[in-house]
């Protein structure tokens, strides 16, 4: 006999589908102009402009203790291709 949801219960939207949550912009500090990784293996991720590390993505930290999304974001520039 035919199961829905499929097997674990789960079912995921196609990428086009999803809507964006407040939690899953923690990846775009991978595009700002803040964000570094760190040597400390227990911190990898750092935000210059907070002046902290943490073990996750900066935002994230900044959604958990203000409510609210970063407003330090920059976007990086592009780099430059050399021919």
């Amino acid at each position: 006999m035919f199961k829905w949801p499929p097997s674990g219960g789960h079912f995921r939207l196609p990428m086009r589908e999803r809507k964006r949550s407040p939690e899953s912009t923690a990846g775009r500090c991978i595009c700002c102009r803040h964000y570094y990784l760190t040597w400390d293996r227990r911190f990898p991720h750092g935000c210059k402009a907070f002046g902290f590390k943490s073990a996750g993505p900066p935002s994230r930290l900044v959604l958990q203790s203000s409510g609210a999304l970063c407003r330090l974001f920059v976007a990086k520039e592009a780099k430059k291709q050399s021919e």
